[in-house]
């Protein structure tokens, strides 16, 4: 299941909650392609028990929307929506072309989201804002990661629009823009 099978989910009420890097994988097919799979859906949801509770957050904190790691949504009640486990798309992505070469996993003083581990939820929001902001404009992804380091950048730029415009449209615009911008459109284009 690539993102595009989890949009199709999501569109019928089926929440994932936990994109990660350890719930994504991938085969190849009889013709070589890649096909993405996502697996683990033991803390989805459907769409009448996405009301979520700081006791009931759910997700890997280095992967979450950074809104979901902030107060008051720790404090209170938040849906969560499509556009969140798109933003983990987002950072899954940059996470592992950051973070393996060639396919192997980089000493850890080379990973440069390696600080993530280690904070707290309005930290980890925090220190993924300044990457957004400026840090990803100064890190070096390893030379087998460049062309997949191009597309996060974009991916990465429209995240961070999002975070600066926040305009007050409906959740059914702003899903369907989120999967066309971020995670369709782009890998798409980058492709072709």
């Amino acid at each position: 299941m690539s993102s595009e099978g989890h949009y199709e989910l999501w569109k019928e009420g089926i929440h994932h909650h936990d994109i990660s890097e350890s719930n994504l994988m991938y085969y190849r097919n009889a013709e070589g392609v890649a096909v993405g799979v996502l697996n683990d859906f033991d803390i989805s949801s459907t769409r009448d028990s996405d009301v979520l509770r700081y006791n009931e957050r759910t997700g890997t904190i280095q992967f979450m929307a950074m809104e979901l790691l902030r107060q008051p949504t720790l404090d209170g009640h938040k849906t969560h929506e499509y556009y969140h486990d798109a933003e983990s798309f987002i950072w899954v992505l940059a996470w592992v072309t950051l973070h393996h070469e060639h396919g192997t996993r980089l000493p850890r003083k080379d990973r440069a989201l390696e600080s993530l581990l280690s904070l707290q939820p309005d930290e980890c929001s925090d220190k993924k804002a300044a990457f957004l902001m400026t840090e990803r404009n100064v890190v070096q992804p390893p030379p087998s990661q460049q062309k997949n380091w191009e597309v996060a950048v974009i991916c990465l730029k429209m995240l961070g629009l999002r975070y600066a415009e926040r305009g007050g449209k409906p959740i059914d615009v702003v899903m369907e823009e989120a999967y066309k911008k971020w995670l369709h459109d782009v890998v798409k284009d980058f492709l072709d």
